[in-house]
């Protein structure tokens, strides 16, 4: 009897381990639209305030971000992406940088891996002195949570 139950002891306990050591498969799935709108938000804040034209007043930066906010769908964020893109100085974008490339993507978004793929073209596309200086140890985590949108 005491094999018996030292056999069910150790299985149980066995099992229990297991159980604490696998990953919860009921772990809450990302949300696309809710991170593709939390990682333009970061995205923005990072911009250096010298980047942006005149013509990103409060107002507009209020509008886009409205915008934004009330985004339901991939071809919503995709076109904040590309109006964001109208509020840049055309010398803060890379020189090989296309903005009518840019544009065409994002109109052509049919899904949130579309919108992933804007805001990645969007964000290399600026130059570097186009950032705040703590970009630079932002940028790997961003473009890691950025595979989380598809």
């Amino acid at each position: 009897m005491n094999k018996y139950m030292a056999i069910v002891w150790f299985a149980a306990f066995t099992f229990l381990s297991a159980q604490a050591q696998t990953p919860s498969s009921g772990a809450a799935p990302i949300d696309p639209l809710k991170k593709g709108k939390g990682l333009l938000e970061q995205l923005v804040s990072s911009i250096d305030a010298s980047t942006f034209l005149n013509s990103w007043t409060s107002q507009a930066r209020a509008q886009w971000t409205s915008e934004l906010t009330n985004a339901t769908d991939a071809v919503t964020l995709a076109k904040c992406v590309s109006e964001l893109s109208e509020y840049i100085k055309p010398g803060k974008f890379k020189q090989q940088f296309s903005l009518a490339q840019l544009k065409s993507l994002a109109s052509g978004t049919k899904n949130y891996g579309d919108v992933a793929n804007a805001m990645a073209t969007f964000e290399s596309g600026l130059a570097s002195e186009a950032y705040s200086n703590d970009w630079v140890s932002k940028e790997p985590s961003w473009l890691s949570e950025l595979k989380l949108v598809k």
